[in-house]
């Protein structure tokens, strides 16, 4: 995954191009599942998928926001991110919704860093605060990242009605002081068990002394990460 033009001279705007038979009447679905295969299973690629995502959130995220939060040393975030390619298209994509609906705990953050330049159509659409519905453009250039409350704040997306194909990766942080290990809205019906937790769904970052963050606990990818994981992990033999 890289860039507007990343060190394999792959232009991921023009990403669109290089689905077969590309319609923008399709989903291609399919054609984007075999894009990001190397990332759904075990292997070298994922491996250094995953060390550049903790990366980022460990030398990038946690330090913003332990400048909001001085007195937190403690984050739980997604241990995979979700990673999504939406081509242009002429069809509604993402219903407006908060993350609540899909059981994620109050206090969850969410945090949205596109792999391309977003402007107009081709972002996420977000209301400034809960129930206000004043929905506007999230506009990122190359390098720039949004976090904002999706647990509360309604999102969604249009028709990619540009020509360009957007690349993002979004992923949930929780700081420790929010997180709640039995709270009744992540409780899988029927069942009790929790659908987000650590260990699994999230991973969890430290702070050590007065600035560095590592990695103390690792979760593990799931269908609970997005796409590009459609189905159990499963582990070869």
């Amino acid at each position: 995954v890289g860039g507007d033009d990343d060190a394999g001279g792959i232009d991921l705007a023009t990403l669109h191009e290089r689905l077969p038979d590309f319609d923008r009447g399709k989903s291609h679905l399919e054609d984007k599942a075999r894009l990001l295969a190397p990332l759904a299973r075990p292997g070298p690629r994922r491996d250094r998928f995953q060390n550049a995502y903790d990366r980022l959130m460990l030398e990038v995220v946690a330090p913003h926001f332990a400048r909001g939060l001085p007195a937190e040393t403690k984050l739980l975030y997604a241990s995979f991110p979700c990673v999504r390619i939406q081509q242009p298209c002429d069809f509604h994509t993402i219903r407006a919704h908060v993350d609540t609906m899909y059981l994620h705990p109050h206090g969850s953050l969410n945090a949205w860093l596109p792999l391309t330049t977003t402007r107009g159509a081709n972002t996420l659409h977000v209301e400034s605060e809960p129930g206000r519905e004043d929905f506007a453009p999230v506009e990122l250039s190359l390098g720039e990242l949004a976090i904002f409350d999706g647990a509360r704040c309604s999102h969604f997306t249009v028709a990619n009605t540009s020509d360009k194909t957007r690349v993002s990766l979004d992923f949930r942080v929780v700081p420790s002081c929010a997180y709640d290990p039995c709270a009744n809205i992540s409780r899988v019906k029927g069942t009790g068990s929790q659908c987000y937790n650590v260990g699994g769904y999230y991973s969890v970052a430290e702070k050590i002394g007065q600035s560095a963050w590592i990695k103390t606990v690792a979760g593990a990818p799931s269908v609970r990460h997005g796409f590009p994981h459609t189905k159990p992990e499963t582990v070869e033999e």
